[in-house]
């Protein structure tokens, strides 16, 4: 059998005071309230910014059919 070679200890592991440190630091942290996002979330069209302008569109042409419709 062959013998593993000793591996380098951890300093993450092995320097229980920074661990420690670290730990209060995050306790410390954890209490504070968090800010809600502005504008809830996501937008109301969502992410493209022509969407808006293709709506307006869309009813205008919806408007002029039901104007032309009603004319004759």
């Amino acid at each position: 059998m062959a013998r593993q070679a000793p591996q380098e200890p951890d300093p993450a592991v092995v320097d229980l005071a920074r661990y420690k440190r670290a730990r209060q630091a995050l306790a410390k942290g954890k209490g504070k309230a968090k800010r809600a996002p502005r504008g809830g979330g996501e937008p109301v069209l969502g992410a493209r910014p022509r969407a808006g302008l293709i709506l307006s569109l869309m009813i205008l042409a919806m408007l002029a059919l039901w104007a032309m419709s009603s004319l004759h």
